[in-house]
Order: C-alpha cells, then structure tokens, then sequence
C-alpha cells in the first residue's frame, strides 16, 4: 500500500496483494472489535474475518461499503491472510532418524 498527496489530498494506491486487515486499517478501523461494532457481528466472528480465518462474506462486503464507503473492488481484491515473516521455526531442528546401533551378530535372524 502506498499513500501519496496529489493537491493536498491524500491518496491510498493499493497493492493487489493487500490484506483484508491492511485495507481495515487503511479505513480507521484498527481491532476487530472495530470490525464487529461496524458490521454488527460477533466479535469472535470479527476476529476471525480480521485475521483471515474466515472470508469474507457478500452481505459482509456491501455493509462496508454501505457504512464505511470502502469500495468493492477493493474488498474483493484482498487475500485473506496476512503474509508471515520468513523466521527460522523455534524449537530444535528435526535431525535425521537413524536406527538403533547393533553389535554384528546380534539382531533379527536373516534366513
């Protein structure tokens, strides 16, 4: 998303891979209980449109843009979930498995 000022106006150029809470955000609404409060859901159904567990619905869609003049073609634009940042997992590595250490001779018979 970049915001640039044309005559001292400011405007918002979206990226087409903008996220659904990119867009939120870019609109003032910055939790999802904004999201709730705005579309009169649950808020547990807020969280999870917000952080891209669930999509989006149509009727969903035009109450944004009904009561937040977010446009549609933006709305429909955005991918769900937001991208993670490319960080080493925690945790130990999974090393390779290696079977268990028999003295020869000893171990299943071999016929």
């Amino acid at each position: 998303m970049y915001i640039f000022s044309v005559d001292g106006l400011y405007t918002i150029d979206y990226d087409r891979r903008m996220t659904l809470k990119a867009l939120l955000e870019a609109h003032g609404m910055t939790q999802p209980a904004d999201l709730a409060d705005v579309l009169e859901i649950d808020r547990r159904h807020a969280w999870l449109i917000w952080w891209g567990k669930q999509g989006l619905s149509r009727d969903l869609a035009l109450k944004l843009y009904d009561r937040r003049g977010i446009p549609l073609d933006q709305l429909l634009r955005t991918t769900g979930k937001p991208t993670k940042d490319h960080q080493m997992p925690k945790g130990r590595r999974p090393g390779r498995r290696r079977p268990p250490h028999r003295p020869p001779g000893e171990g299943p018979a071999h016929e």
